[in-house]
């Protein structure tokens, strides 16, 4: 058989029905996507150390670490955890207990809501905040510390599972990275 002898209407059928076989797939991928796009939870967080008022009736301000949780969906989401974690190297989640006055971990959030979780910098033995999360790290060795620096991020897991991570870390690690250098580690 040569270039010549090709069937040319039968090679345009053929490609013609595997692309509309390829269009028939897309399409229904694209409606899959649209029609349950607003049933997902969908929640933006961010990790951040501000000062906030804690107490405002004396009109006191602090320095706190804050992680808030603002739901940018349609769909109500129930808190179940707030803390770090990173999936290579292996972290195990570092979940630590909100100041008074901060959301509950059961806090349902509606559409637009916003929960915020309050962490002092001065912990109550005098230590800093980062320095708990700078003796994990001192634990490690060169490598998986540059790594877990890299890759661990601040999260807020729902109730069905859904986990939700702040894109941006920078801030909080290179305070980790700093408390490692001060702490002589």
């Amino acid at each position: 058989m040569t270039f010549g002898d090709l069937d040319w209407w039968r090679l345009a059928e053929v490609v013609g029905v595997w692309l509309a076989a390829f269009a028939t797939l897309a399409a229904t991928l694209v409606a899959l996507h649209v029609s349950t796009r607003d049933t997902r939870q969908q929640l933006r967080v961010l990790a951040r150390q501000s000062i906030y008022a804690r107490y405002p009736d004396d009109g006191s301000r602090e320095r706190l670490f804050a992680v808030t949780a603002t739901n940018v969906g349609h769909r109500a989401a129930t808190v179940a955890g707030v803390g770090v974690r990173c999936w290579w190297p292996h972290l195990n989640s570092v979940v630590l207990v909100p100041l008074p006055g901060s959301a509950s971990m059961n806090e349902t959030i509606l559409d637009g809501q916003s929960a915020r979780w309050l962490y002092p910098l001065v912990l109550e033995d005098g230590s800093s905040f980062y320095s708990q999360f700078a003796d994990i790290l001192a634990k490690e060795n060169w490598f998986r510390r540059r790594v877990i620096v890299a890759r661990a991020k601040w999260y807020v897991e729902t109730s069905l599972g859904n986990v939700f991570f702040d894109p941006r870390n920078r801030q909080f690690w290179s305070c980790v990275i700093e408390e490692m250098k001060n702490g002589g580690r």
